[in-house]
Formats: C-alpha cells, structure tokens, sequence
C-alpha cells in the first residue's frame, strides 16, 4: 500500500550537486555484439568443494576457457552486516556473507597474468568483465537489451551479450556548473595538519544502500543476488578509489574507505517500508527521488546513504547527492553531506546519494561508468565540489570535473589536486562518524600483510602499475609474474623502476631473496627472511637481534650520527639498545650462553662495513658479526636494503590499519517537510502538497 501520494515542487539551493553524464547510450548496432552462453561449469571433484567453476567464450573469433573462483571481499562489510528483504507481506533478513560468495574473479585459461576477469553468477551464467589483449569485453544479461533478446528468444542457451569497450555509439551531452572557491594557501597548509591527524583513527565511511525495486525489477529480473553482486562489485571499485587516494599529497594513500552497514532490497513497491516514488516510465525530477530517500530514520545510524534504482532522471543525470559545502561557503559549513544528522527529532539527514542505472531513454549503462557516477556522487558527500577552468592548475578529465565522460582513461577515477583540498579541508568538521580500521586491504595503495604490492584502484592498476596484479582479481597484491615481472619498488631499493631485481652482489646482497617472508611455510629455529633476517613470529628481524631474541628497534638518535648499525631491545617496552651492547648485557645475566650464539653461522653481510666483535663468558667465547653503513651507502634493517642517512636506515615501510565494529538497527522515522524549512544557511524546501 502506497504512504502517501504527492504532486509537489522542490528546490534545493546551493546543497544539492548534480552529476550529468555526458555521454549516454542511442541505438547500439546489433553486430556490435556477440551472443554467447557464459554457463559456468565445475571442472572437478577437488574444483567442487573449492567452487573453482570454467565457461567457455569467443574472443577475437576464438573459444578461449575462463577459470574463475569466489572472491574474497569481507573487507567490506561487518560480521553483523545484513541483507534487509522486504516484501509485500513479509520482511527476510540474511547475512551478507550469503550474496558476497557469488562474487568471482579469475583469468583467461593460458593467460595468467595477462588477462583478468570480475563479475558475479547469477544462476551458474557469469556477468562481468574480460580484459584480455588490452582491451575490455563486457558480459551483460541479455535480458537488459530487449531488441536483442527478441530476436534470439528461440535460443534459450544463449543467456549473454558480450561487446567491447569501443563498440558502444553515444551522444554527447555539455553541462556547465558554478565555479568552485579557491580558499588561500595558509589556510590550506592548517588544514592539512589538522586532516592528518584527524584521519589516524577515522577513515572508515559505514554504507547503508537501498536497492528500490526498479533496480531489482528493472536490471536484474527479480534476481537478488544478482542484485546485490552487482552493487558490492560497485562499491569495492569506489572504496579502491577512496583508499588508493594519497587527498593531503604526503607521498602515503591516506586509506579512507566503506564498509557497508545495511543493505536493504525493496522486492516489492507495496511493501510497508518502501518510501521512494512508485517506478515511472517517464523520466522524473532527481531531486524529488532523493528527497523520498531521505525519510529513512537508519540514515541517522550512518556515515552515508546510497539508494540504486533504475528510475531514469530529466535531463540525462544519472547521479544526485547532497554536498557536504556549498561553492558560496569559504568556510566550509557543516550543512549535508557525510555524518551529517537531523537538525531536529523526525526531521530528514542529507547524508544520502541517488545513482540511476539506466539514462533518460531508460538505456542500460555500463558498470564503469555507473561506478564513476557513484565515486563522483561520494566525493560530492566528502566535501569536494566540481573542478573548474578557473581553478589553479586545471585539467580535464578527472573524477570531479563537471562535463567529463567517464571512460577508461586513469584520469577518470582519479581526484584532481583541487578536489582532494576540498576533501582536506571538509573531513576534519564533517568526519566525526568514521571510524578506524585494522584490517589490511588490497587497493588501496598501501603494501600490507600478505601483499607482495598494492597498485591501488583497479581502473589505474593497469597503466600506473602494470607490475601488481590489482584488487579483485585472480592473485590480487602479488607481483605479476607472469607477464615477466620479478619484484616490485615497493619492496625497497632490491627492485629497481622496471620491477626487476638489482644486481648487488658486488656489496655482497642477493636481491632474489626479499621475496622471502615471515612467517616460514616450515617450523624451523633458523627460519630465514628477506635479506640476512630471521623470523621472530610473523616479523622479519635482523640476525643481530634474533640471535639473542630481541626485538628490532629504531637506533636512538644517539647512535645515528656518522653510521648506520642494528638496534635491538629486549621486549616491546624495553629500551632500544645498539646490537653489541644488549648482546653483552644479556650474557652478563645468562638469558643467553655462548653455546646458543655459536649456533648462528655468519650471514652474508655488506663487506664495506662489516664489525666483528668477540665475547666471552667464562671461559667460553665466540666471535660475532655486526653489520654498520657509513652515511649514503646501503644498510640493511629488518631484511630490508635501505640507505643509510643521518636519521638511520631509510627503507621502505609497510603500513597497516586499526579495525572497528558496527551495530545495527532499522526504523522508519515519519517524514514532515514542513519541518525541514528551518534549514538553515541558504536550504530552502518549497513544497506544494496536493
């Protein structure tokens, strides 16, 4: 049953930006595409119980197999994440962890490493993404194109059409936008440290999406989980974006991302819970959609709304959001956006986003695309505004700009130099319901436990880091091998630009071993690491420390004047000690004999600078090897090649990230416009109720 019917006028001034997508699908030539059947087949007993599954299609007029299996993106939702399924009559709650399991990635059979493949299964058939030869192939439903469909109805078995990336026609669409403010330096350089402190332990946006019933109806034929693939295939492209995205330029991805919190699909317009339009075959005004999204009471419970449909809009947009600022603000007010909050009990929170799928000719448009719209609309809620001509250093095509086609170019999921100031300067007033995180995550940037790399978004992987097998692909974060690649510069000064290993033997470093981590496949005392390290646990230490079990530590700055050596201490809050002195301090108390030091053969070591020194405890004594680097040559520290400076061994760290929870609940606040007209700062409502 319907809540309520409205005929109405409604403006938002200066808090609502708008996304035109300026290139929208006419006609597309039926010869453009292929037909194929992407039935996905297990391909033995041992595949079954690992759901690896096999497809067979045509590319460059060839049958090539694709080898797919799960992937895994639990890095984007909570344990208590649910699925909402509301019905006309009943409600259904379901752990997201049910939808995630059809989410596949793999690689074309013979082309490991050359060729990548992420989509979803929808009743055993595969949808998604095929890139090989470089180019993309798109895997669609064939449903979505009823022309097609039509014609090839007799042939069940034939469930997909599969087009290029240069097969689709479009017609372009200009739109213009208020400039932007360019706030003065000063005001930016205090901004930036205030950002940086503020996001040590808030970087993580929870989500709460609502998938309406034209989305589900519309695109996806009544399919859930389809549905729901589809949008979390979405949402890990855009938090890859956000995590990938080093906003205050300190040479760090600064790992702001998603977790989704709720996701709720309306299976029926009658449901008691659906507050959004009844679906139109006519195009409607965006803004009134969003409006309708923004009675949900969870928005409260949330960093950020994003409700999916496939309701076209007037005017070819595709994507509406509330602006976390306005281009009138210098100051950065704190009215919509992300965390924003009802500025009175039952009154409607501007923390929400609409994204269309289909264009005002109701055209079905592609993935990409749609994840650009939705990574624009989020950096509308963060706070960045359109980049413009006038700005200082302008350049087109990247993600903000307000007439850009979002195509494959890098550029086109990349924030401009202006708009990261503009998510700089927003975060610190508007982020106080982020949370923090410590789970590593593959995408954004930043090598963490277990990656060998990490080339961040997806859609830049390719031309900025061709060396890294990107997120959400098969062997995501591992060196790409296959393609010829050795190493990556990430992992230190051993690798050099062309992702091969440097040839340092004449200093006495083997470079091929800094592929070798903590912890061992084999439980062995002697369990060796990257470059003369010894495991300790899960960390890579230098023999110096690890034979007299001690921890690493950062050398005071006392002993860092002229030369570089290794300093250990005994445990985590102990004093940080140089290797020769706690060696000696710790046999004067007997935590170490002379006996379990003789059991450490010489390590390969840098033979500019190698100390021996000799220690003896009664009458037993033993002669041990002590790495040091004069100021400017290599050094060596925790397994790694650095270069020895004035402020110790400069090497190449790796960063992680702390972990939160989330609860949940879900209510329906009652909607009251004209509460809202007390809106302040230039909102106005004007609502005609008939």
């Amino acid at each position: 049953m319907k809540l309520f019917k409205l005929n109405y006028f409604l403006f938002f001034i200066f808090f609502m930006e708008v996304l035109s997508i300026f290139l929208v699908p006419e006609g597309i030539d039926i010869s453009d595409y292929k037909i194929a059947n992407t039935k996905t087949y297990v391909k033995s007993k041992t595949s079954q119980k690992s759901n690896h599954r096999f497809f067979t299609v045509n590319i460059f007029r060839d049958p090539f197999t694709v080898l797919i299996k799960p992937d895994t993106i639990t890095y984007l939702y909570g344990e208590s994440s649910t699925v909402v399924l509301f019905s006309k009559n009943y409600t259904l709650k379901r752990n997201i962890s049910e939808y995630s399991s059809y989410i596949v990635n793999g690689y074309v059979d013979g082309f490991f490493g050359r060729s990548s493949v992420e989509g979803y299964l929808q009743d055993e058939q595969y949808y998604g993404t095929i890139v090989f030869g470089n180019k993309s192939y798109y895997v669609a439903n064939i449903n979505r194109f009823p022309k097609i469909a039509a014609l090839y109805k007799s042939k069940t078995k034939l469930n997909a059409v599969i087009y290029d990336e240069d097969s689709v026609l479009y017609k372009h669409h200009i739109n213009w936008f208020k400039r932007s403010v360019v706030l003065p330096q000063e005001y930016e350089k205090n901004f930036t440290k205030v950002y940086q402190e503020f996001i040590v332990d808030r970087h993580i946006c929870s989500l709460f999406i609502l998938l309406d019933n034209s989305f589900l109806t519309v695109i996806h034929n009544n399919d859930v989980v389809a549905a729901v693939a589809q949008i979390m295939l979405s949402v890990r492209e855009v938090n890859s974006v956000f995590r990938s995205t080093d906003f205050d330029e300190d040479g760090i991805p600064d790992n702001i991302g998603f977790v989704i919190k709720y996701l709720v699909v309306l299976k029926s317009e009658e449901s008691p819970h659906n507050y959004m339009p009844f679906y139109s075959l006519k195009a409607i005004d965006p803004r009134v959609y969003l409006a309708h999204f923004t009675k949900y009471a969870v928005l409260d419970e949330v960093c950020l709304g994003v409700v999916f449909t496939a309701q076209a809009f007037k005017e070819n947009i595709l994507g509406v959001s509330y602006s976390a600022v306005s281009d009138s603000d210098p100051e950065n007010l704190i009215i919509g956006g992300i965390c924003q909050r009802p500025f009175a009990h039952g009154t409607i929170s501007l923390n929400a986003i609409a994204v269309s799928y289909v264009s005002s000719s109701r055209a079905h448009l592609r993935q990409h695309i749609m994840d650009a719209c939705l990574a624009h609309e989020m950096g509308h809620a963060f706070g960045c505004r359109h980049d413009h001509s006038l700005d200082p250093g302008y350049q087109q095509g990247f993600l903000m700009s307000p007439h850009t086609l979002p195509g494959m170019k890098p550029s086109n999921f990349q924030f401009s130099p202006i708009s990261k100031k503009h998510l700089l300067m927003t975060l610190p007033r508007k982020g106080h319901c982020l949370f923090d995180s410590m789970e590593p995550f593959c995408g954004n940037g930043i090598p963490e436990i277990g990656e060998e790399c990490d080339c961040g978004a997806t859609n830049t992987c390719k031309s900025k880091d061709p060396c890294c097998i990107p997120n959400g692909q098969f062997g995501a974060c591992q060196i790409n091998r296959a393609s010829g690649y050795q190493c990556h510069p990430s992992q230190g000064f051993c690798c050099s630009s062309t992702c091969k290993f440097k040839n340092l033997e004449k200093i006495g470093v083997d470079c091929t071993l800094i592929n070798k981590q903590c912890p061992c496949d084999y439980n062995h005392e002697d369990c060796q690491c990257g470059l003369g390290g010894i495991c300790l646990g899960s960390k890579c230490q230098s023999e110096e420390c690890s034979r007299i079990n001690a921890l690493e530590c950062d050398c005071p700055n006392s002993a860092k004047v002229k030369s570089c050596n290794i300093c250990c201490k005994d445990n985590t809050s102990g004093p940080c000690l140089s290797s020769k002195n706690l060696t000696q301090i710790k046999l004067n108390i007997g935590s170490i004999t002379i006996k379990q030091l003789r059991q450490f053969y010489s390590i390969r070591i840098l033979p500019n600078g190698t100390e021996f020194d000799r220690f003896c405890h009664n009458t037993e004594c033993v002669t041990l090897a002590f790495k040091t680097s004069i100021i400017g040559d290599y050094c060596l520290q925790w397994g790694k090649l650095g270069i020895c400076t004035t402020s110790g061994c400069n090497v190449k760290n790796i960063h992680s990230f702390r972990a939160g929870t989330m609860n949940q609940s879900f209510k329906y606040t009652p909607f009251n416009y004209f509460n809202n007209i007390c809106l302040a700062y230039s909102l106005i409502l004007v609502l005609v109720i008939k």
